[in-house]
């Protein structure tokens, strides 16, 4: 008796752990991003910061397709052209709404 309860215990902590997944693969980005941007097709820029989903920080640029489509695309922070819409300076970037996520609460207090 006291075995199946044992075995029970063990076989509901052990598919509980594997209900999680492994942890710091829940990235939204799972390549390196485009290395390439049209600058007149971006509409805004949003930057995740590491989290405990995601150990890296992520560039999102939401892009213009059309007047009524838009899409999302990972994109490589280390390209000149998001580093002019970071710098803010550029005329042709001052239109393109820079988005900063925050962290959440319980990732600070860790």
């Amino acid at each position: 008796m006291v075995y199946k309860i044992a075995v029970i215990i063990t076989v509901l902590l052990l598919s509980s752990a594997l209900a999680q997944g492994p942890r710091g693969k829940r990235c939204k980005c799972s390549g390196p991003g485009l290395i390439k941007l049209q600058i007149k097709k971006v509409i805004q820029l949003e930057i995740f910061p590491p989290s405990s989903k995601c150990g890296k920080e992520e560039y999102v640029v939401v892009l213009k397709h059309s007047k009524k489509t838009s899409s999302k695309k990972c994109v490589d922070p280390n390209i000149k052209e998001v580093k002019a819409i970071l710098g803010g300076k550029n005329k042709k970037t001052k239109h393109i709404k820079v988005i900063r996520h925050p962290t959440t609460l319980v990732e600070m207090t860790s």
